[in-house]
């Protein structure tokens, strides 16, 4: 009986669906729980966790195990960054975007946020984000801010290179990013969750809902929604997207996002799906300024010049700039598989770099394979926001698209990129 109650008494506090997580995920943390105060007894422990909302709140920590990472799915970061600049911003140069992480367990996700808004551009004037969790614990790691390798997946890290601080203890977010996020103690099912805070323009809110009952989702869907502007942008977990097909919400047409705007509210419109590869490009001998109006040319392989460089594996001793010429040659000559095959060797032995990315992403784009090519030159301008080329030619790709509102952005980043190199 004192265990059934327990349970009860955790689907009232946090909507906890005990067949989310488990019977005996719960009864293996009350069991740890009551060895902890010392009690022997479950109907004793049951009483102190009536009368003590830090026990309470200490078996929820026992009982919710989180599971997160920096730029967990990536797609809805990329997602972000589009839409911010692209929408947000064109029609708020003067506002500051708000953006909340709910359920933002140890931070991962909000210091994600912060870090996927600075790499557009946008400086911290511009943003801010506040990150809520029921759980003290996860709240006090997330104000650390030091992360051991299994916050870190994929081989995609340079991230980690560009925000953090390596100490012995782990990586520490460094002070910049740091001071962009305000975490806050709540729980979404409380009836002054955020009373007090205006609505926000962008929610991430993912793979929280999958935890509670039904009337945890509905209220929690209620909150959601109140909290969000009528323009605004409502990101959720994979296996959460069914519950917004009666919702009155509407799914954003990008790949992966899992995104959602509401109903009937002004949308600009959605880029088209892209039904034809763009024009290949001639793959760049010397990196340099071209003007921003500049067009990328119909580009097909050529003859092997008498000379042809050799498509042996490169020599370590060979230098990036080396490696990154002999690339280019094969990509000159047609061999666009062996030349981004020698691209990403070269970056696993010397390192990423904006221009081995710049350079990759041509040879992807000539090849036909548009969607590798803007991750490519995404990549670049982690790397070196302010790269012209990287720049110019995900413009390109944007107008290709349709997306004539991101691609102008992206012009005007390279036109000051330009004026600033003068």
């Amino acid at each position: 009986m004192a265990q059934a109650t327990i349970v009860a008494l955790l689907g009232h506090t946090i909507g906890l669906n005990p067949e989310a997580v488990g019977a005996e995920t719960i009864a293996r943390a009350v069991r740890q729980r009551m060895a902890h105060c010392r009690i022997s007894d479950m109907q004793t422990y049951l009483e102190r966790l009536q009368t003590s909302e830090q026990e309470l709140y200490a078996l929820i920590d026992e009982v919710i195990v989180p599971e997160t990472w920096f730029f967990r799915d990536q797609m809805p970061f990329a997602y972000l960054g589009r839409y911010v600049m692209a929408e947000w911003f064109r029609s708020h140069q003067h506002g500051v975007l708000r953006v909340l992480s709910v359920a933002c367990s140890t931070g991962e996700e909000p210091y994600s946020l912060a870090m996927a808004l600075l790499d557009t551009g946008l400086t911290p004037q511009y943003f801010r984000i506040e990150a809520v969790d029921v759980s003290p614990k996860a709240l006090r790691w997330a104000r650390e801010a030091v992360y051991g390798g299994h916050s870190f997946r994929g081989d995609d890290l340079v991230f980690r290179e560009r925000y953090f601080e390596n100490g012995t203890g782990g990586y520490r977010i460094g002070e910049r990013v740091r001071s962009m996020v305000t975490f806050v103690h709540g729980n979404v099912l409380g009836t002054d969750f955020l009373a007090d805070r205006e609505p926000y323009d962008v929610i991430f809110c993912r793979n929280m809902l999958i935890y509670f009952d039904e009337p945890a989702k509905n209220q929690a869907l209620r909150v959601l929604d109140r909290l969000l502007t009528p323009e605004g942008l409502l990101c959720v977990g994979y296996a959460e997207m069914g519950l917004f097909q009666t919702s009155g919400y509407v799914p954003v047409r990008y790949p992966r996002a899992f995104a959602y705007r509401k109903a009937g509210a002004r949308h600009d419109r959605q880029p088209p799906p892209q039904s034809a590869s763009p024009a290949r490009p001639r793959i760049p001998r010397e990196p340099g300024p071209q003007p921003a109006s500049t067009h990328v040319r119909e580009w097909s392989p050529g003859p092997a010049a008498p000379d042809a460089v050799s498509r042996e594996p490169y020599r370590p001793e060979d230098t990036q700039a080396a490696v990154l010429e002999n690339a280019r040659r094969l990509a000159d000559q047609g061999e666009l598989e062996a030349a981004a095959t020698l691209c990403e060797t070269c970056m696993r032995r010397h390192g990423p770099s904006a221009q081995a990315y710049v350079l990759l992403g041509l040879i992807r784009q000539a090849a036909g394979h548009a969607e590798q090519a803007e991750h490519c030159f995404g990549r670049a301008l982690y790397l070196q926001p302010d790269h012209y080329e990287a720049l110019v030619h995900l413009a390109l790709l944007m107008e290709h698209r349709g997306d004539t509102a991101m691609a102008a952005v992206l012009r005007q980043r390279a036109l000051r990129a330009q004026h600033n190199a003068q």
